[in-house]
């Protein structure tokens, strides 16, 4: 039996804690369209795996990744390392060919841009010849023709684009132009009539080139207004690295000062191409120079796909199987994924459309930034763009309704039931809801009780006084859902989220009581007794719970936490923890019109636990080149591009993140 009671104990805690994590730290995944060892072949491309590089402005992306399975069953299946007897293939064949993309300073050219291994990178500078800017009727190839050899791939190797940008910026002789991997460009003197400029190039604040533009003398060119440093990429001489491309300048009392409006740089650490060169688990078979394509495959690396499996495939990117008992009628499922662990930004994209497509769905999975559950295949967020007024440069999403009642965006999700992590406390009902994972309710279906043999518990619903929040349109954060064994200690006490920690306050000298105390920033909230090895221990002897009112719904636990065993070492009071669960104690409001960015909610259906959601009140237009904050961390983006028949105006929602 639990016994609730408080008492007032001095402890000097120790700064060694256990920390919870939810996957890799620092990670975050851009999941690929999920398959299964059904399906005997499947290829992503970067309308399925967003991970893979992509410039919607104008639709170039050619990397593909294609899984052919062997020695399959309903529970696994083989990627194999040989090549098969009719195709010549083996079980992982990767793809990708370059592709001519203008620069953003258009007067320099073209370059030829390739995506490997889900990044951008530069294969060679382009001969095709473009109007100069600056020279009505004359054509150029510019920094095709000041490079010695221009062609990277004919070394066997790629070079990373670190920038390709045509934002104005102004620098003067205090401020220089930083870029990339330490290097930075700096004015040491303009001339008096305004029309030369020394600069200097810096690495790592060493000099590496000293060189004069005049964008500014009479009839210049690009050749007069442009600063290039040419130099030897690996195998590759005499090809420019960095080019910056000067509108003016200036001669001031004070400061000498320019602006730039075209920015290159590529990567002075090529990637090599050689043949049988191995990127984890995958080797280069092929690189044509002249087609400008490469060929990966997996020789010498069979993969066995089997359950709960995270292999790194090449590079960032991993195949990751469920935690599931594949049968026929449900195959063992997986998916590819891109891990980021660098800090900044990134984008979790959908599919791609356009306008002239008068409907189109995204679910988990074809946005990977909607909740999916790939263990137990739950996710059932969809959101739905029905364009009017379309032409092949824009369309309309309207704020009003339809004939089917229905407005230019529909946002719909459901809960669904699934197993704590630790069985024996039963179901509960999860949502996704606006790409998040929330709790929605505990769930009265009993399932058995690990710990006492024929006994059928739902036990965190019973123990709750109200167990549905969406009875009061209200959803909470689930923060952790976790069953790793951890030890805790008197000195050590367990970090859970939000600023809460459950520390030992002491165990008696039978071992079978545990006094705890559960703080929240500092601030003690509970104080309980549990004692999960008395004889015939029940689940509500080995769990800690803590109740509590969540916006309007009272008594219901936001905190639960199972206990294996208690014990004293080393002069220590301990304990195995092997169930944690936790919800956030600040509540999401559905109330029907509830405000998130355009949309707002238009139904909250708490016995069938729905929510629908719409653009009411906020028409929203699709034109090119912007950037539309839809709702929450969800947003519209549309390409820069004069749409036409052939092609009209590609757009694609994406949600936004960050990795630490």
């Amino acid at each position: 039996m639990k016994i609730k009671f408080f008492v007032v104990m001095v402890l000097v805690l120790a700064a060694l804690c256990v920390t919870l994590a939810s996957g890799t730290a620092g990670a975050s995944e851009v999941r690929g369209q999920v398959t299964n060892t059904g399906v005997p072949e499947f290829t992503w491309d970067n309308s399925k795996f967003a991970g893979l590089y992509y410039d919607v402005d104008k639709n170039i992306g050619n990397e593909t990744i294609t899984f052919s399975l062997s020695d399959t069953t309903p529970t696994g299946a083989t990627l194999s390392d040989q090549q098969d007897a009719t195709t010549g293939l083996r079980g992982v064949v990767y793809e990708t060919k370059a592709q001519l993309k203008t620069f953003k300073y258009k007067g320099w050219g073209q370059y030829d841009a390739i995506g490997f291994l889900a990044d951008k990178y530069f294969a060679a500078y382009d001969p095709t010849v473009t109007a100069d800017v600056t020279n009505a009727g004359a054509k150029v190839a510019y920094l095709y023709d000041a490079s010695k050899n221009r062609n990277l791939m004919t070394n066997e190797q790629l070079s990373k684009i670190l920038i390709d940008n045509n934002t104005e910026v102004l620098i003067n002789s205090s401020s220089p132009l930083k870029l990339k991997e330490g290097y930075e460009l700096s004015i040491k003197s303009i001339n008096v009539n305004e029309t030369k400029v020394m600069l200097e190039l810096k690495k790592n604040g060493q000099r590496v080139d000293t060189e004069i533009v005049q964008p500014t003398i009479d009839n210049a060119r690009i050749s007069d207004q442009t600063y290039y440093y040419k130099t030897n990429l690996g195998d590759t001489e005499d090809i420019i690295q960095i080019a910056v491309h000067f509108k003016n300048i200036f001669h001031g009392a004070d400061k000498d000062s320019a602006t730039v409006d075209g920015i290159f740089q590529i990567s002075d650490t090529p990637l090599l191409l050689k043949s049988d060169q191995q990127y984890d688990k995958m080797s280069i078979r092929n690189v044509d120079a002249t087609d400008m394509s490469i060929v990966m495959d997996n020789k010498d690396n069979q993969i066995t796909l089997s359950k709960n499996k995270d292999v790194l495939l090449m590079q960032n990117i991993h195949i990751k199987t469920a935690d599931q008992d594949g049968t026929v009628a449900e195959p063992l499922r997986y998916y590819i994924y891109k891990a980021i662990t660098a800090p900044g930004s990134y984008q979790l994209r959908g599919t791609v459309s356009n306008v002239m497509q008068n409907q189109v769905t995204w679910n988990n999975s074809t946005f990977s930034g909607f909740y999916y559950d790939i263990d137990k295949n739950l996710g059932a967020e969809t959101l739905t763009f029905r364009p009017t007024q379309v032409t092949t440069t824009g369309a309309t999403l309207s704020d009003q309704a339809d004939s089917n009642n229905n407005r230019g965006v529909v946002y719909q999700t459901s809960a669904q039931l699934k197993a704590f992590k630790y069985n024996a406390w039963g179901q509960y009902d999860v949502i996704g809801f606006l790409a998040n994972k929330y709790f929605a309710a505990y769930d009265p279906t009993v399932t058995a009780n690990v710990a006492a043999v024929n006994e059928s518990v739902a036990y965190l619903y019973d123990a709750s006084t109200n167990s549905n929040l969406m009875t009061n349109e209200q959803i909470s954060q689930v923060l952790v859902d976790n069953n790793t064994e951890m030890l805790i200690n008197t000195s050590s006490p367990l970090k859970l989220k939000e600023g809460y920690e459950l520390s030992i306050k002491s165990i008696n000298v039978d071992e079978t009581k545990a006094i705890l105390e559960l703080k929240k920033n500092g601030q003690r909230v509970d104080t309980e007794i549990v004692q999960p090895t008395v004889a015939n221990a029940d689940m509500r002897d080995q769990t800690y719970y803590y109740k509590t009112t969540i916006g309007d719904t009272v008594d219901i636990i936001q905190i639960a936490v199972h206990f294996k065993n208690i014990f004293h070492e080393d002069n220590k009071d301990s304990a195995t923890i092997d169930g944690i669960f936790q919800i956030s104690d600040a509540s999401t409001s559905i109330k029907p019109d509830q405000q998130f960015g355009k949309m707002s909610i238009r139904n909250v259906d708490a016995t069938g636990m729905t929510i629908t959601m719409d653009n009411k009140d906020n028409q929203i237009t699709l034109s090119k080149n912007i950037d539309v904050p839809l709702m929450q961390n969800i947003h519209i983006k549309t390409a820069d591009q004069d749409g036409t028949d052939a092609a009209p105006l590609r757009y694609y929602i994406y949600s936004g993140g960050g990795s630490s």
